[in-house]
C-alpha cells in the first residue's frame, strides 16, 4: 500500500515540485499513532522523508469502512489550518483513494515532541518549559474563541452525559451523583458568557512538537472538534503527562492558567478540593469523553476493564480520595505499554493482576 502512495505522490506534478520529491531522494518509514488508535482502528501512518528531511506525512486505514473517519479528520484540520493562522499545525495536502481505502497526506516537521523533550530531561525547569510551550498553543485557540449560548453548552454536556449512562450502565446511586455533579457545573454557567472553539481533541506532551526554531506544532486531529468544553484540553495534558510532585508544587506556585492550576490542584491535593464541585464535575466530564472514546474503540475484553476503572475513577470523585486514581494512572501507563508490546492477552492479565493487587476491583 504504501509504495501505491510513494507512486501516486510521485506522479502528482505539484506535490512532487514543492516538497521536492523524486525516486531517488525518498524513504520512508512507519511511525507510531497515539495511545490506543493503532490497535482498534488500524490506522497506518509513515513519514516520508525527501533527502532524509521528513516533508509529509502519510495515514490510511486497513478498515474501508473507516473512510469516513479519515475524510472528517481532513476536512476538520483544513478548517483549523485555515481559522487558525497564527497556530502552527500540519496543512493537510491531499485526500485521495487507492484500492478503495482513503489516504491523508499532510505536511511533516523535524523536531521533537513535549514529550520527549520531557523524556531527556525530568528536571521541575525543563517541567515548566514543557507547560510553557502547551499554555503558548493554549493561548492561540483561545484567541478564537466564538461566543455561543448556555443551551448550547448545556445540550452538549447533557448529550455526552447520556452516552455515557447508556454505555457505562451506572446502578441508580452511581448515576445519581453522577447527575448531581452534571447538573452543579451546567448550573454554574448559566450568568457566563459561553463560548465555544476547536480542539483537537488529543491535547497532550506526544501531540506537540517543537520545530527546529522551538515553536509549538499541534499535531493529531482525529478526534478534533469544535465544542464547548474545550478546558478540557489541559485535563487531558494533565492526566497524560507525569508531573513529579516537586514540579507540581513548584507551577502551583507558579502564575499559570487558571484551568490548568484548578486541575492540577485536584490531583495534588484532592482532599483540599473535595468542596470544588466545578472542578471535580470538569474532571467527570473528561473521565466520561475518554471512557466513550475508548469503550467504542476496544474489543469487548478491554471496555470491561474500562468500565471497573471507570468505577474507580468516579469512587474518587464521589469521595474527594486521590490514592486510587493515582494507581490507576500508572496502572493505565503500564498497561498502554504492556498492550503496545505483548497483544490483548498479555495486556488483559497483567491488567486484571494489577487490578487485584491494588485493591481496584
Amino acid at each position: 500500500m504504501i509504495e501505491l502512495i510513494i507512486s501516486k505522490l510521485l506522479n502528482d506534478e505539484d506535490i512532487a515540485q514543492k516538497y521536492n520529491l523524486n525516486r531517488s531522494t525518498i524513504s520512508y518509514m512507519p511511525t507510531s499513532t497515539s495511545r490506543y488508535k493503532h490497535y482498534v482502528h488500524s490506522r497506518f501512518n509513515y513519514t516520508i522523508f525527501s533527502d532524509a528531511s521528513p516533508v509529509l506525512c502519510v495515514r490510511f486505514y486497513s478498515d474501508k469502512n473507516s473512510n469516513a473517519r479519515l475524510e472528517r479528520e481532513y476536512d476538520i484540520q483544513r478548517t483549523i489550518y485555515t481559522k487558525y493562522t497564527n497556530l502552527k499545525i500540519p496543512y493537510p495536502v491531499s485526500l485521495f483513494e487507492i484500492n478503495g481505502r482513503k489516504v491523508m497526506v499532510e505536511e511533516a516537521f523535524a523536531g521533537k515532541t513535549l514529550y520527549k523533550k520531557w523524556e531527556e530531561d525530568r528536571t521541575t525547569n525543563n517541567c515548566h518549559e514543557v507547560i510553557e510551550y502547551a499554555t503558548q498553543v493554549q493561548m492561540l485557540l483561545n484567541k478564537n474563541l466564538i461566543l455561543s449560548n448556555f443551551t448550547d453548552f448545556a445540550n452538549e454536556i447533557n448529550a455526552l452525559t447520556s452516552q455515557f449512562i447508556a454505555l457505562y450502565r451506572p446502578p441508580p446511586t452511581e448515576e445519581a451523583l453522577i447527575m448531581r455533579l452534571v447538573n452543579l457545573l451546567i448550573d454554574a454557567f448559566k450568568d457566563k458568557s459561553i463560548y465555544k472553539r476547536y480542539t483537537n481533541g488529543d491535547f497532550y506532551p506526544s501531540n506537540i512538537l517543537l520545530g527546529l526554531e522551538n515553536e509549538p506544532i499541534l499535531l493529531d486531529f482525529e478526534s478534533a472538534e469544535e465544542t464547548h468544553l474545550y478546558f478540557l484540553d489541559w485535563f487531558s495534558f494533565i492526566f497524560y503527562f507525569n508531573i513529579p510532585s516537586k514540579s507540581i508544587e513548584s507551577l502551583l506556585n507558579n502564575n499559570c492558567d487558571t484551568t490548568f492550576a484548578n486541575a492540577l490542584s485536584y490531583i495534588k491535593h484532592p482532599s483540599h478540593m473535595s468542596n470544588n464541585s466545578i472542578v471535580r464535575a470538569q474532571w467527570l466530564l473528561f473521565y466520561m469523553k475518554e471512557f466513550l472514546r475508548k469503550s467504542l474503540a476496544y474489543p469487548k475484553i478491554e471496555t470491561e476493564i474500562q468500565r471497573i476503572t471507570m468505577k474507580s475513577k468516579l469512587k474518587t470523585l464521589f469521595t474527594g480520595s486521590n490514592t486510587r486514581t493515582q494507581e490507576f494512572i500508572r496502572l493505565a501507563r503500564i498497561s498502554l505499554f504492556i498492550l503496545k508490546t505483548g497483544g490483548i492477552r498479555i495486556f488483559y492479565h497483567a491488567a486484571m493482576e494489577k487490578m487485584h493487587t491494588t485493591g481496584l476491583l
